[in-house]
């Protein structure tokens, strides 16, 4: 989105309207772009630094989910592969999330998060229980200028999820739960 005090660019530009080529397929999506001024070509230089920023506002959940992956998930990595684009190679090694998911579970990896959040103090722990009424915790790992990630891990139940909070998202979050803090433990 566009920043309006300044000039710079934040996250995806908004787009108004894209070619439907089914509707009309002479329609060039290049001669679209060029007739529409509300969208912007970014310049290599503008790449660079929409790139760079967003780098640095995912960069705790990235660090995160590497010691997570790293101390729970290493031997889920496939075999190095790659993939070649035009006059680009790109390197990579698949990951299984769908196996990882079900490793995200228990005490021991709840110490393990703990301690983790203990030492990067931006990650904020929330105590919760499970569908079987275990302690466990929600991780909610920020991205500055931009939302929150939150991470269900339980303790004795391989059901979990995770979900991301925009701000507007968080802001519900918080009404509900205190309005619900009123109704539910002042009738006691």
């Amino acid at each position: 989105m566009k920043d309006m005090k300044s000039k710079t660019y934040k996250g995806v530009l908004p787009i108004k309207r894209t070619p439907n080529l089914k509707e009309d397929p002479k329609e060039d999506p290049k001669q679209t772009l060029a007739k529409n001024p509300e969208i912007k070509t970014l310049t290599k230089k503008e790449t660079a630094a929409l790139y760079a920023n967003s780098k640095k506002i995912h960069a705790t959940w990235h660090k995160f989910y590497k010691f997570i992956a790293k101390t729970f998930g290493k031997d889920l990595y496939g075999p190095p592969q790659e993939l070649t684009i035009g006059k680009k190679t790109i390197k990579f090694e698949n990951f299984n999330e769908k196996i990882f998911a079900t490793r995200l579970v228990g005490y021991e990896v709840m110490t393990k998060i703990e301690k983790y959040a203990a030492k990067n103090t931006e990650i904020k722990i929330v105590n919760c229980d499970d569908s079987v009424h275990a302690c466990s915790i929600l991780v909610f790992v920020p991205h500055p200028t931009m939302g929150i990630s939150v991470l269900f891990i339980p303790q004795c139940t391989d059901i979990q999820n995770q979900f991301f909070l925009y701000e507007n998202h968080c802001k519900m979050l918080l009404e509900t739960l205190n309005l619900m803090r009123t109704e539910v433990w002042t009738k006691k």
